[in-house]
């Protein structure tokens, strides 16, 4: 199985009406974008132990989108620890209305997620590099 083949899709998409979550293939396509931006930098920066196209899918992908019908549309979400833009990055493509903001206290980590933000043309989407106990101490709101 190769990411972005049909099937992958499938199983991304199928994965998720298991948790009664609908997607449609434009989704998977972008998750598809993702996932191979999320290989090209895990070979200079460990994102993730996960390289088999089919855990991809599914460890990365479906169970992100688990908590999708529990956020209302225009909501603000802060994803703390987001590393390799999960779930944030996930939800925002299901849930364009979100604004999602992802934190994490590695600096390359922060660049991938810009990366991906960019290749996928999402706005209302920003990433900090920040520890989560300094962001606490902050006059920032997110």
């Amino acid at each position: 199985m190769n990411i972005g083949s049909s099937e992958w899709k499938t199983l991304i998409i199928s994965g998720a009406k298991l948790l009664g979550v609908d997607i449609n293939d434009r989704h998977a396509g972008l998750f598809a974008l993702h996932a191979l931006e999320l290989l090209k930098w895990n070979q200079k920066i460990n994102l993730t132990a996960i390289t088999d196209a089919e855990e991809i899918a599914i460890k990365h992908f479906a169970d992100s989108v688990a908590p999708a019908n529990m956020i209302p549309d225009h909501a603000r979400l802060l994803d703390i620890g987001s590393g390799g833009g999960f779930p944030g990055i996930v939800l925002k493509v299901i849930n364009p209305s979100l604004k999602v903001t992802l934190i994490d206290a590695s600096r390359k980590k922060v660049s991938f997620q810009k990366q991906v933000i960019r290749t996928l043309n999402l706005k209302d989407i920003d990433a900090h590099h920040i520890r989560a106990e300094e962001l606490a101490k902050t006059e920032n709101r997110f």
